[in-house]
């Protein structure tokens, strides 16, 4: 549900304020945006990462996504801190009420999730990745929102089970169960 989820696309560039990641919305007017992919340790998924360094409260990244009304919904990401701290919250119509939201910090990824269920009225809500204080440095990788109560592992594009997909190369499906089968129709 996330487009450039992983921090793979930056067709802005990298390592100034203007350069956001595409599909994400700069909050804010942040010293610069890096996208993180020299070192293992910059990075958890993919090739790159995002790396937020804020000048003050409030900068930091966001992107509005389309939801199902009265949906259970999971939202997840990696996140590593430099220097001080930063907030996750989602905004809209009815924004879910989540714990634990704040004052995020980690000298080493750690991944944090959250399960909510949309209101009768949120068909669009927004993800933001917020700093705490002028001086903050956090960077954000593998940002996922799946529909239901788990997060699975990440996956840039994940395969869902509803509506119509394209997949493009090749799909492997094995069958180890041989009490049940795979149809695909």
């Amino acid at each position: 549900l996330v487009p450039n989820a992983g921090f793979e696309s930056w067709s802005l560039g990298t390592g100034a304020s203007t350069s956001v990641p595409d599909g994400w919305v700069k909050v804010g007017v942040p010293t610069k945006y890096d996208k993180m992919f020299t070192l293992a340790t910059d990075k958890r998924v993919g090739s790159a990462s995002a790396k937020i360094t804020a000048s003050a409260i409030g900068d930091g990244l966001n992107q509005a996504l389309t939801f199902e009304p009265n949906t259970t919904y999971t939202v997840g990401f990696y996140y590593k801190t430099t220097t001080g701290t930063f907030a996750f919250t989602i905004t809209g119509t009815t924004p879910p009420s989540l714990t634990g939201n704040t004052a995020l910090s980690a000298a080493s990824w750690a991944y944090k999730s959250w399960t909510f269920t949309t209101d009768s009225d949120d068909t669009s809500l927004t993800l933001n990745f917020k700093s705490e204080a002028a001086t903050d440095v956090f960077s954000l990788d593998g940002v996922m929102v799946t529909r239901g109560p788990l997060a699975p592992a990440f996956s840039d594009k994940a395969v869902t089970d509803t509506g119509n997909q394209t997949i493009y190369g090749d799909i492997t499906i094995q069958d180890t169960d041989s009490a049940n089968y795979i149809i695909l129709d």
